[in-house]
């Protein structure tokens, strides 16, 4: 899927109970749109590239209460579990 076409690519993606973004948000033109559509799901499994603030205060706005770190990559950037649920 390519995320930054105008195409209403949310509409095919909706209704999982469980989203994974790996590596996906630093190449996207439209940052906002794809954090949103993660915000609409209950749980995400999600890799940021920039520092833990920054994905922490991203997943936050998101929507998601509870926000664990889950590892560190070789590369070290952070994934993240995200839920609705505190």
């Amino acid at each position: 899927v390519d995320f930054d076409s105008d195409d209403a690519w949310e509409d095919k993606l909706r209704g999982f109970d469980l989203v994974i973004a790996l590596s996906i948000v630093n190449w996207l033109r439209n940052k906002n749109r794809f954090l949103s559509f993660l915000g609409e799901h209950a749980e995400v499994l999600y890799e940021g590239h920039d520092s833990l603030d920054v994905e922490f205060s991203r997943l936050r706005r998101a929507g998601f209460k509870k926000i664990e770190l889950i590892m560190l990559t070789e590369r070290y950037r952070p994934i993240f579990l995200g839920s609705k649920d505190p």
